[in-house]
């Protein structure tokens, strides 16, 4: 039986003399790695850092442009809104000037919503003493409903 121990002992003995050999064998490539994979940071940390910093410049860029566009609407929203009181401000003068400035009125006065395009036809025709005797009948014939009050 002591042969037996022995052997097994023996065994025990260069099985674990493997074990550590091949442990150590192990470590030994994972610090060959942490080197290489430590060198790979270093020589990349430049270039994040490089493209952390252009990103954020490009972002600043974005918001820039983006607050330029918005003054620029701000600006055509005023100039539109500029114009339509310009518009309408000639449109009064023209009223008040003009020798049939009560039939002027009462044509603007009786014209439904969304008839601004149209304003300015019947306009003419009102200067060309050609306009129809009630407004009512032109506005049926664009197929809507009377507010005109003749």
């Amino acid at each position: 039986m002591a042969t037996q121990f022995n052997y097994r002992m023996m065994s025990n003995r260069v099985s674990d003399s493997r074990s550590k050999r091949k442990q150590l064998q192990h470590i030994s490539e994972m610090e060959k790695k942490i080197e290489v994979l430590q060198a790979t940071i270093a020589n990349l940390s430049p270039q994040i850092e490089f493209y952390e910093n252009y990103k954020k410049m490009k972002q600043m860029k974005n918001l820039l442009l983006e607050m330029k566009i918005e003054t620029l609407r701000l600006k055509l929203d005023l100039s539109n809104a500029e114009i339509e009181e310009k518009r309408a401000e000639i449109k009064r003068l023209e009223l008040k000037t003009s020798p049939q400035g009560e039939r002027h009125k009462e044509v603007v006065l009786s014209m439904p919503y969304g008839w601004d395009d149209d304003l300015e036809q019947i306009m003419a025709l009102c200067l060309d003493h050609s306009l129809p005797p009630s407004l009512a009948d032109l506005y049926h014939n664009q197929g809507g409903t009377s507010q005109s009050q003749s």
